[in-house]
């Protein structure tokens, strides 16, 4: 079995912007559960959740219309070896249509820790 906390490789969230091309601000972004597993052999207990900073995907750079934010909240904190619990991630994304990026980071009270990235598409809506 394979040492610390494991994350799916990635995590993409899917949104559409009613402004179009020409959107500005925010956007509320759905709760999205993201599973966690403890591929330690001892138990853990999940000492914190963060997402770094919204960017843009092609630029690196915050988007220049509202970066938003988004929240990690861990279901189950302490995990028995093989236990598995959901992460949701929720909050609000740039409306502006294009593609963004953040890393979610979850680290345990031992040295166990885990990354993925988490990728948020905002297409244009036709509506």
């Amino acid at each position: 079995m394979p040492d610390g906390l494991q994350l799916p490789a990635q995590v993409t969230l899917q949104r559409a912007s009613l402004g179009g091309p020409f959107a500005r601000g925010t956007l509320g972004v759905a709760p999205a559960r993201v599973p966690l597993r403890n591929a330690t052999t001892a138990p853990v207990a999940v000492a914190s959740t963060s997402l770094a900073p919204i960017v843009d995907d092609a630029s690196g750079l915050a988007p220049a219309f509202g970066s938003g934010a988004l929240t990690a909240t861990v279901g189950k904190q302490a995990l028995d070896p093989g236990e598995a619990t959901m992460i949701e991630i929720a909050g609000r994304a740039p409306a502006r249509p294009g593609s963004y990026l953040t890393q979610l980071d979850v680290a345990a009270d031992t040295s166990a820790s885990a990354s993925a990235p988490v990728r948020i598409n905002v297409a244009a809506s036709a509506v």
